[in-house]
């Protein structure tokens, strides 16, 4: 089991709290950099043994876009040493992940948060 203070995909050293995002899926808890967190979107079987997660921490919360409670993954990351976390459906962590957010979505989660890299401004232009 990797620490947590770095990306969980096998053989990579990246340690930084401001480019990892952990997501919880209420089994596993994965803290992946950007590079590697596509590997979790595709759930490609061939990958899954390069994922060396730890095991959850979390209880289950509703998506804080649809309010949906189940196969809820709690999603936490860090900006400017500020900690964001809070939880998405699949559908919704999904479209924040590829940057395919409604307006209304993405403006939302602004408001609740404040800015962080997954919602920036430039990706919805």
């Amino acid at each position: 089991m990797k620490s947590m203070n770095s990306c969980c995909f096998k053989g990579c050293s990246i340690r930084s709290n401001e480019l990892l995002v952990y997501i919880d899926d209420g089994k596993n808890l994965y803290a992946l950099c950007p590079l590697h967190l596509p590997f979790y979107l595709e759930k490609n079987e061939q990958y899954q043994d390069y994922l060396i997660p730890a095991t959850s921490q979390r209880c289950p919360m509703p998506c804080v876009l649809c309010l949906e409670k189940d196969n809820t993954q709690h999603f936490t990351t860090y900006e400017h040493n500020k900690k964001i976390d809070t939880s998405f459906c699949s559908h919704h962590l999904q479209k924040m992940l590829t940057h395919q957010l409604s307006l209304s979505e993405s403006t939302f989660l602004r408001e609740q948060f404040g800015q962080f890299f997954e919602i920036s401004e430039e990706f919805y232009d």
